[in-house]
């Protein structure tokens, strides 16, 4: 569901129209590989995939989890219908990867200087007694 949403905000964020003015949980992806033809599904699908760990990140590590398709095929769904050039699609999508990481990056940062967070890792570190891990102006920023 997560993805669903997600492929929605990308189309904002890239200005693409969505396919059928549908939302991803709404469109019927058995009609993108019904209506695109075959070698156009490939090339719109391996530029998107290229981009992969970026827009659509595997689940969970070491395997886990499900890989869903169905953001992937929406977006291949909504360049084929707006009809965007190939170099179009990947400067859109080179865009939106630059936009994803700065938002990941962010929200690293918002996280990292977090006080609750910090006492956490202090005690985390005290509790294994892995201290030498901080350097010592960490472990002056983290202690209470």
């Amino acid at each position: 569901m997560e993805q669903q949403v997600t492929s929605d905000r990308y189309l904002e964020i890239m200005q693409v129209p969505s396919p059928q003015n549908q939302s991803c949980c709404e469109f019927d992806m058995r009609l993108v590989r019904r209506n695109v033809e075959p070698r156009k599904y490939s090339a719109l699908s391996k530029l998107i995939a290229d981009r992969r760990d970026t827009l659509f990140p595997r689940p969970g590590a070491n395997g886990q989890g499900h890989v869903f398709h169905k953001g992937h095929e929406y977006l291949i769904a909504a360049f084929h219908l707006a009809n965007l050039s190939r170099d179009t699609v990947i400067e859109k999508l080179d865009m939106l990867v630059e936009q994803v990481k700065y938002e990941v990056q962010q929200q690293k940062e918002i996280v990292k200087r977090d006080p609750q967070v910090q006492r956490k890792r202090r005690r985390l570190y005290d509790a294994y007694d892995i201290s030498g891990a901080m350097s010592p102006k960490k472990r002056l920023s983290t202690s209470e």
